[in-house]
């Protein structure tokens, strides 16, 4: 006889492969080089082949003395490993300290909205500026109608890295306005 814990694990890879099966597809898009990451190495930019303006490259949304700042030296900043149309992860390889930044594809927040959330570990939080956070402390919030998210790694047995979350938020909006 199964246990429901069985069903939930199930679940829960059903819709770990699903999303992988979605960030995997073809999207029709083109891939320059541009754009300089925290930590000097050079990240690549995302160009729609549609009408659409330019994505904006995830890795080059954060100064390298901002992520030096919350997690100490670390890789430079790497895109990808992420559901969205730009995703970027910077680790300290020494203690495990991360930093990951997705800016979703367009539409996934129409109309300003973020699509609802459901956190298994427990309820979302509401945070400063119309950011959501769940148990895990990412922080999900909206810019040009698009679903985006930022997740500090610091101090995982604490809220502390929400703080810090929603300050990178906010610099965020504050380099993609009016380039989405």
């Amino acid at each position: 006889m199964r246990s429901p814990r069985h069903g939930i694990l199930v679940g829960i890879a059903v819709l770990a492969l699903l999303g992988s099966a979605a960030a995997c597809s073809s999207d029709n898009t083109d891939t320059a080089s541009g754009g300089t990451a925290a930590g000097g190495t050079t990240a690549g930019s995302t160009k729609t082949k549609t009408k659409d303006k330019p994505a904006v490259d995830a890795c080059t949304l954060l100064e390298k003395d901002e992520v030096e700042g919350i997690i100490g030296a670390n890789d430079g900043g790497k895109p990808g490993g992420g559901v969205g149309e730009s995703t970027c992860t910077w680790e300290n390889e020494d203690n495990y300290h991360s930093i990951t930044v997705a800016i979703g594809n367009k539409d996934t927040a129409a109309g300003g909205t973020l699509p609802p959330s459901e956190d298994l570990a427990g309820p979302v939080e509401e945070g400063p500026d119309g950011i959501q956070f769940t148990s895990d402390n990412t922080g999900s919030f909206v810019i040009a109608e698009r679903a985006c998210y930022v997740q500090v790694v610091t101090d995982p047995s604490s809220k502390k890295d929400r703080t810090k979350a929603a300050r990178l938020v906010k610099l965020i909006r504050a380099r993609t306005d009016g380039k989405l």
